[in-house]
């Protein structure tokens, strides 16, 4: 399932003159456009702890790259996607020339501590220059900031590692 936050408006301005009185109407419209989705994971989606996971979606346009954040509740908290030990900057991912974008292989527990518990979390993407200032972007956002920015969100559980033996 896809989740996007429509953010925009179409703003019209009408002039009327009638018999000498002039009036000025401008009515507000939606329209929609869609800045960054999440298509994986899907709305959840259950993982285990230290398992490696594929986190992709699409984004419009005018998005040249995205930050991934995670929230257990509260503040958003920035993933470390490139697996460096260090949640800054660098942490983004370039939008490909057909709007996609995705994360390959990242083990949840290393991206961020909170990922190493089990729980319900919510995994949420957004364009990087809508929350960040000169090229870097904040290591949390306030909860409501992501999709204020146009930001996608979704859900998945991680679960206790499950220890299989012989029998």
């Amino acid at each position: 399932m896809r989740w996007t936050k429509t953010v925009s408006a179409v703003v019209l301005a009408l002039a009327v003159s009638v018999g000498g009185l002039g009036a000025f109407w401008t009515p507000v419209a939606s329209a929609s456009h869609q800045s960054v989705t999440i298509d994986s994971p899907s709305e959840g989606d259950q993982y285990f702890v230290g398992e490696a996971v594929s986190i992709n979606g699409t984004a419009n346009g005018s998005v040249g790259s995205v930050a991934l954040y995670a929230r257990a509740s509260g503040d958003w908290l920035l993933l470390d996607v490139n697996q460096d030990g260090v949640r800054d900057g660098s942490d983004t991912l370039t939008v490909d020339t057909d709007g996609s974008w995705s994360v390959r292989n990242l083990v949840l527990a290393d991206s961020n501590p909170i990922l190493s518990y089990p729980g319900n979390y919510q995994p949420g993407a957004v364009d990087a220059a809508e929350v960040g200032e000169n090229g870097s972007v904040p290591s949390s956002l306030p909860a409501n900031r992501l999709l204020e920015a146009g930001g996608a969100q979704s859900s998945l559980r991680i679960e206790r590692a499950r220890l299989e033996g012989a029998s």
